[in-house]
């Protein structure tokens, strides 16, 4: 009996020890598992924790035959019975990130363009895209390959043109990322970074096991309100079945007059109900401003993190590392965001260690991108909400982010070869012929701006650092640099013809609307003689530009109607301006114009307490009188 009881007490002994040492050994257990992606399966991921119990030989047995039977499927045409085969596959050997890599691939490169509408072909995009950034990533979080893949995605498949469907592509994503973050401001670069903090300072747990859990963090959403103008706030809206999560988001974006939704509609909220007004008024009470802010930042950083498992601060960083005011609802950031934030986590490597030879030249190439296409004028398309009006203007604020982080990548390559004191070692990077033809882009489109000064600054820039030959380089002043390259066989084909002359007549009609009278004449001389007639008289009748009166007709509408979407902050007594000046330089033009531009304005004149007649005269030759709400 004696001996019984010293056994127990030995075992407890021993039992207490193991768990204690079991206690001790926890910390790095739970390390482990997050190095190597180890985890508890939650509700949602039951199946594939059975499927991962399988003994190692069977599963392999198990995934080769998926595998195979998946790629049978594809080769029959049978791409959703592939689809699923592909996803067990993915179930069989989640850990393996090359066979997410491929699958995701397969349904956005292959499968989509066997398709041949526009929604099937956006469905297989999309299903590739969802399939890493939902599924793949958060198996495997420190896969550099998958990361890469998404960014890809973004940039390649739907930023350029080698898909013929990839602008319902890029209306697509501007949709989304429209209803959810709206427009960006108008202003400077600081102010557009400015306006997205906000988002990035939002109450938001990150751990990463409760990443989409819930579209609103409960525990988060409990923190929001404890602000006491929030909570009252938030009770007037809830009268109105309005609450703190995408119900906010479809309201304000339905009713809103803040220029971020507002700038988009192409006709007014409809207030025929008496909730729509109550709501409309609320929506819009400036006395709510500031918790309206702090509520919309709220459900707009949970949706990011939960849905499209993006993190604010992160987007916020990149703003703020490139100095760069990122249009979220293009694709191009997102393609930088992926491939800098997988090495972020795969390298633990911060913004400032990130150069352009780890992300492989992507973050450039976006970059490049941005200033051709970073502007984006986007408008509702009532008859397809998801697939709106898009034009890409260039962005003069993306050509100082991509010249330094030229700069700034050589001198990382300079100083990973140690080579700092040679002072040859700029001069013959390996980026040279890249960062010389991106100069050589921007600096007449600098011109063409009339930042002549800034281009100037570049090409002398150019001159002095690498030091290039030929008769260009001789010249020393920027404007005949720029007439020589325009004079070079095949450099004026119809895009740079179309984009040099519209950016100039632009730049023109501006300067004319803000009594700039030197600089309108060297502008418009420059668009109509220096760039349009000799474009003319070289190219073939089938590929020539419209007719130049056409072409100035058409900016001045844009001008006029709604300056904020081409990039332009103009007040009404500014366009009234530009509309009256133009008759002296155009005769007729006004009388082309008035009836496309009389309803819109004459609202917006009554809007603000503006006569409309005198501010925007009918044109003595046009016979018929005005009619009321034209």
């Amino acid at each position: 009996m004696q001996s019984l009881r010293v056994r127990q007490i030995v075992w407890l002994i021993v039992a207490a020890g193991l768990l204690v040492g079991g206690g001790m050994l926890q910390p790095s257990l739970d390390r482990l598992g997050g190095e190597h992606d180890l985890y508890i399966a939650s509700a949602g991921q039951v199946d594939m924790a059975t499927i991962r119990l399988l003994p190692g030989g069977l599963r392999a047995l198990a995934f080769n035959y998926v595998w195979m039977r998946s790629q049978q499927q594809h080769q029959a045409g049978r791409h959703y019975d592939a689809r699923q085969l592909a996803s067990l596959a993915c179930q069989l050997m989640p850990s393996f990130p090359g066979v997410w890599a491929f699958h995701a691939w397969n349904m956005a490169w292959n499968i989509s363009v066997t398709t041949h509408t526009n929604e099937e072909r956006w469905h297989w995009v999309h299903q590739g895209l969802t399939l890493l950034r939902d599924e793949a990533i958060p198996h495997n979080r420190k896969a550099l390959l998958l990361y890469k893949e998404l960014g890809w995605i973004f940039f390649f498949k739907m930023g350029q043109s080698l898909d013929d469907m990839h602008v319902y592509y890029k209306r697509r994503w501007a949709s989304e990322m429209q209803h959810l973050l709206g427009a960006p401001g108008f202003g400077t670069t600081a102010e557009v970074i400015a306006a997205f903090r906000p988002i990035a300072e939002a109450p938001l747990d990150k751990t990463t096991t409760r990443q989409g859990e819930w579209d609103i963090q409960p525990d988060q959403h409990d923190k929001l309100r404890e602000d006491p103008a929030v909570m009252a706030y938030a009770e007037l809206l809830a009268d109105h079945d309005v609450h703190i999560d995408a119900s906010l988001l479809a309201a304000y974006n339905r009713l809103s007059l803040d220029s971020s939704v507002a700038s988009v509609r192409t006709a007014p909220p409809k207030l025929s109900l008496r909730e729509d007004r109550d709501l409309s008024e609320l929506i819009n009470d400036p006395k709510h401003a500031v918790a309206r802010g702090k509520m919309l930042a709220f459900v707009r950083a949970q949706i990011l993190w939960n849905h499209y498992k993006m993190d604010p601060q992160w987007m916020l960083d990149l703003m703020e590392r490139y100095n760069a005011p990122f249009d979220w609802r293009i694709v191009w950031p997102h393609g930088l965001y992926w491939i800098t934030y997988g090495i972020h986590i795969s390298e633990a490597k911060g913004l400032d260690d990130i150069t352009t030879i780890n992300t492989e030249r992507i973050a450039m190439f976006c970059l490049r991108m941005l200033i051709w296409g970073g502007r984006l004028v986007y408008l509702d398309n009532p008859d397809d909400p998801d697939a709106p009006w898009l034009q890409y203007l260039s962005d003069f604020r993306y050509v100082m982010a991509t010249q330094d982080e030229y700069v700034r990548s050589v001198e990382d390559l300079i100083a990973v070869a140690g080579r700092q004191n040679d002072p040859r070692a700029f001069q013959d990077n390996i980026f040279r012929n890249g960062h010389m033809s991106f100069l050589k882009d921007v600096i007449p489109m600098l011109y063409v701006g009339y930042r002549r000064s800034e281009a100037q600054k570049l090409y002398d820039w150019m001159r002095d650092t690498y030091k290039p030959a030929g008769p260009e380089w001789v010249v020393a002043d920027v404007e005949e640099f720029v007439i020589f390259e325009l004079n070079q066989p095949g450099k004026l084909t119809p895009d740079v013809a179309r984009s040099q002359v519209n950016a100039a007549v632009m730049a023109a009609l501006t300067h004319l609307a803000t009594e700039r009278r030197t600089a309108f004449r060297e502008s418009y001389g420059y668009a109509l003689n220096t760039v349009y007639r000799t474009y003319q008289q070289r190219a073939q009748k089938r590929i020539q530009l419209a007719r130049f009166e056409l072409i100035v007709a058409e900016r001045v509408r844009e001008l006029l109607i709604r300056p904020q979407i081409v990039g332009v902050d103009l007040s009404l007594a500014e366009r009234s301006r530009l509309y009256n000046e133009i008759e002296n330089v155009l005769p007729g033009l006004q009388a082309a114009i008035y009836d496309s531009i009389a309803r819109n304005l004459r609202a917006e004149c009554e809007r603000y307490g503006y006569d409309f007649d005198r501010a925007f005269p009918r044109p003595s030759s046009l016979n018929q009188p005005a009619q009321k709400g034209r």
